[in-house]
């Protein structure tokens, strides 16, 4: 979102700005493209992750601007594990899959979420170092090999 946004993120009010910023920039690009068609221009949702927030250090406040300026701030516990890898993908890949089951953009963002923080806490411990988050912490202990 830094990049992106072009500024420090250090604080929730940055966080904020830096979505209206590519919010703006992403509008700009839409509308200058040349495939641009008949319609209103705008950015159907940012999300801005907090897992590395700058907010409460044991809450996970994630953002999320909808369209037309539209916001909601999302709160939850901070899971507390290294097994942390892979974490964004799964994050966005349970948003392409609410939103294809004709899930409105905030309630499939809600439940990704919500899928996300179950399989962190869950707590898979493979490997060595940042290992990856228990995908299927739904459906219980997975079978020993």
């Amino acid at each position: 979102a830094e990049v992106l946004a072009d500024m420090a993120i250090s604080s929730l009010e940055d966080v904020e700005r830096a979505a209206e910023l590519i919010a703006d920039r992403c509008t700009a690009a839409w509308e200058n493209s040349p495939s641009f068609t008949e319609g209103e221009a705008h950015v159907p949702a940012i999300m801005i992750k907090g897992g590395h927030g700058v907010g409460d250090p044991d809450a996970a406040d994630d953002y999320l601007r909808l369209a037309h300026g539209e916001h909601v701030w999302m709160r939850g516990p901070r899971v507390e594990t290294d097994n942390t890898h892979g974490t964004g993908c799964s994050l966005s890949s349970a948003i392409a899959c609410g939103l294809a089951q004709g899930f409105s953009v905030d309630v499939a963002v809600r439940n990704a979420k919500a899928y996300v923080t179950g399989a962190l806490a869950a707590g898979l411990n493979l490997g060595r170092g940042s290992g990856p988050l228990h995908h299927m912490w739904q459906y219980g202990t997975p079978v020993p090999c």
